[in-house]
C-alpha cells in the first residue's frame, strides 16, 4: 500500500469532505496528524494587495506582452507569500473573455493562456505550486454564448487558455466551481473539466471553490 493509500484510509468520511470542499480542511490539526501536509494557498492578485498593490493589476501587464517583466513581478509576489507559508498560488484568470462585461486577461484564448501559463512556470520555479484559475463559466460569460451549449466553441475559448497555461508544467493544480448554472449550461463546468482532463494526458490536482458538502461531492466526482 503506499502512503496516501494509507493516509486515505484513515480519514473519515467528515474529513474527507472537508478536503474536498476547501483547502483550509489541510490546517485541520487532527488531518495533519495522520501525515497530511498543510495547504496554505493565496493569489497573486490578493498577495499584491496585501503588499499595498506595488504592482499594476495583471490586466494591464497583460497588455505589455513582456514575458521579461511579468517574470519579475510573479516571481517577488512569490517570494514574498513563501515567507510567510504560501505554498498554492493562485494564477490570474486564464479564461478568455467573451464580452466587455468580463473581466479577464484578454479575449485572445492563445494570449491568456500563455501569460497564465508563463506565470504559472515561474511560480513553480520558486517553489510552489501553480493553481490556475478558473475553468467555469460566469453568468455573465453564458449571457454572451450561444443559446445552445456548443461543445466546440466553449472548448476554443474557454478550454483552450487553460491547454495553453499547463502545456509547460509538470505539478499543477486547476481552480473550478461547482455546476450552478441553469438550463443548457447546468453542467458546463463539469464538462469543461473533463474537456481538459482528456486533452492534458497528465495528472493534476482539481480545486473544487465556492462548494461544500454533497455538492462538492458531486461536483468531484464529475471532474475526476
Amino acid at each position: 500500500m503506499h502512503k496516501y493509500e494509507e493516509i486515505i484510509s484513515k480519514l473519515t468520511i467528515k474529513q474527507k469532505i472537508s478536503l474536498i470542499a476547501d483547502l483550509k480542511g489541510f490546517l485541520d490539526p487532527e488531518i495533519q496528524k495522520l501525515g497530511v501536509s498543510p495547504v496554505v494557498a493565496d493569489s497573486l492578485s490578493d498577495i499584491n494587495a496585501k503588499e499595498g498593490n506595488v504592482y499594476p493589476h495583471f490586466e494591464s501587464l497583460a497588455n505589455s506582452w513582456n514575458e521579461r517583466l511579468i517574470a519579475e513581478v510573479v516571481r517577488d509576489l512569490s517570494a514574498r507569500a513563501m515567507v510567510k507559508g504560501v505554498n498554492v498560488i493562485v494564477t490570474p484568470r486564464a479564461n478568455a473573455v467573451n464580452s466587455v462585461y468580463e473581466k479577464g486577461l484578454s479575449e485572445d484564448p492563445y494570449l491568456s493562456g500563455s501569460i497564465v501559463g508563463y506565470a504559472a512556470k515561474v511560480i513553480s520555479d520558486c517553489g510552489a505550486l501553480p493553481c490556475i484559475s478558473e475553468l467555469a463559466l460566469s453568468k455573465t460569460a453564458i449571457d454572451h454564448s450561444d443559446l445552445q451549449f456548443n461543445k466546440a466553441a466553449v472548448k476554443n475559448l474557454y478550454v483552450k487558455p487553460f491547454e495553453y497555461a499547463i502545456s509547460k508544467l509538470n505539478k499543477f493544480a486547476v481552480q473550478t466551481v461547482e455546476d450552478s448554472n441553469e438550463g443548457a449550461y447546468a453542467t458546463a463546468n463539469s464538462q469543461m473539466m473533463g474537456m481538459l482532463t482528456a486533452s492534458a494526458k497528465k495528472s493534476f490536482f482539481k480545486v473544487l471553490d465556492k462548494s461544500s458538502g454533497e455538492n462538492a461531492i458531486n461536483s468531484v466526482k464529475a471532474n475526476v
